[in-house]
């Protein structure tokens, strides 16, 4: 993957960059250049939210 500052790549109107370096849980992936979080988190995180999400709305039936 080609190394993108995060200004370069607004100014290039894409969605992701990539710095080459780890994220602090450890992930070597591109990051969103609207909020600079890591690619990997950003699905894990969204997998446990709807996961939870969906235990909630199964019990308030």
């Amino acid at each position: 993957m080609e190394i993108i500052s995060r200004k370069e790549a607004a100014s290039k109107g894409l969605s992701k960059f990539f710095t080459g370096k780890k994220c602090k849980n450890g992930h070597l992936a591109a990051r969103y250049v609207c909020n600079g979080v890591c690619v990997t988190c950003n699905f894990e995180n969204s997998t446990v939210y709807r996961s939870v999400l969906k235990q909630l709305i199964n019990s308030a039936k």
